[in-house]
């Protein structure tokens, strides 16, 4: 359009405030930065201010609400105590949606009382709900409320999941249709960056690292040092958790490093193969299963091939099983990693996997991320047009 003015407002209601920090957070931002039809009506935390947006034309920070309220979001009573401190989000939503009057309103399917407020407000204004489902949270509420969690799934008029592994259980379960939305990533898939023979073997891990990855980065470490290989961690972790990880000679601190820098320090390091680990606890195998990790997406902008370590169910394994030899891949951690390593350290296999990844990963462009994005909040049938995206175009380094 012409004239900004002309262009309708989307209400955003969540606690993951669009921020260009973590994995949630980071992804909204990424969205929201690169949004073209409508501008933005926010409804954040306080203690989560949304970062710098070109298009925000207001924003209600919510102060948290009273302790002997939170109190009352426990056990039978989750629902009415959710309800209730709702009220207050909800509240500022009608404050930013007087002078501005959004067409669409966009949450984070997370059970909290954003989403619900979120969800009551597009009920009572008669307006299209948009679902952001990011991971599955059925097992870790009451099961007072997995009725409301139903009750919004079904209301929302499009349901962005972010793999087709939640996509489908999403419909088994709840018995409506979900668009897949990938993680976006921060640049186009860049062309494969030549591989030496003489280069020691460097894998570069960045995120989080939490107790669930322990052993697989141990394991990672261990064989790493048998072939004179590293491991470089880029993670914004305490470490005083994890000491063995941390003081593992084969493991290089690379720091706390900001998201938009983590390809610049990786390449000052030397890493030339991405590695993405994923939880072998078993009680978190449902999770891994549905989720997807926005590192697998990122990871495509670096040009390098990539080491998936993850059980057979994780989401990052069951997509790269269905796209051949897209990635070297550990399901176990004794001989499965032994044999991906030993590949890994053959420069002609990686420069293979390298380009293969980068052939697989234009599924992943921003553009056509953001293209599902924008027609979910035009209300489009996001699955009918799919095939008319833009095509990916790919920077060549």
């Amino acid at each position: 359009m012409n004239n900004s003015e002309e262009r309708g407002h989307v209400l955003f209601c969540s606690s993951v405030s669009p921020q260009p920090v973590a994995a949630g957070e980071l992804l909204v931002y990424r969205h929201f930065s690169q949004l073209q039809s409508h501008k933005l009506l926010l409804v954040v935390p306080a203690s989560k201010p949304p970062g710098e947006l070109p298009n925000v034309t207001e924003t209600a920070l919510v102060p948290p609400p009273s302790i002997w309220l939170g109190r009352l979001r426990r056990g039978w009573l989750f629902p009415f105590g959710d309800r209730l401190i709702a009220r207050q989000v909800f509240a500022r939503c009608n404050a930013v949606s007087r002078q501005h009057k959004p067409t669409v309103v966009v949450t984070v399917f997370v059970p909290d009382t954003y989403m619900t407020a979120a969800a009551a407000f597009a009920q009572k204004h008669r307006l299209p709900l948009v679902l952001i489902c990011h991971d599955d949270y059925e097992d870790f509420i009451p099961r007072s409320f997995r009725a409301t969690l139903a009750k919004i799934y079904r209301q929302a008029a499009v349901r962005l999941c972010v793999s087709e592994p939640m996509a489908t259980e999403f419909q088994r379960r709840y018995g409506v249709e979900g668009a897949i939305l990938h993680p976006i990533p921060s640049a186009p898939a860049r062309l494969p960056v030549p591989q030496s023979s003489n280069d020691q073997l460097l894998i570069g891990f960045a995120g989080s690292v939490r107790d669930s990855y322990e052993d697989a980065l141990l394991q990672l470490a261990d064989n790493l040092q048998l072939l004179n290989g590293q491991v470089v961690i880029a993670s914004p972790s305490p470490r005083n958790t994890l000491p063995r990880v941390w003081s593992h000679p084969a493991v290089v601190d690379a720091g706390q490093v900001a998201p938009e820098k983590v390809q610049e320090v990786f390449n000052q390091a030397g890493v030339n193969v991405m590695g993405v680990v994923q939880s072998f606890d078993p009680k978190e195998e449902q999770a891994y299963r549905f989720n997807f990790p926005s590192k697998l997406t990122e990871y495509s902008t670096f040009g390098l091939p990539l080491l998936i370590l993850a059980p057979e169910s994780a989401s990052a394994v069951t997509w790269a099983r269905s796209r051949a030899m897209v990635a070297a891949i550990s399901t176990d951690l004794s001989t499965g990693l032994k044999k991906a390593l030993n590949q890994l350290t053959n420069a002609e296999a990686r420069q293979a996997l390298a380009m293969r990844f980068f052939e697989a990963a234009s599924e992943f462009a921003p553009e056509r991320a953001q293209a599902i994005f924008e027609d979910a909040l035009n209300k489009t049938n996001v699955m009918s047009v799919r095939a008319n995206y833009p095509q990916p175009k790919c920077a060549s380094s």
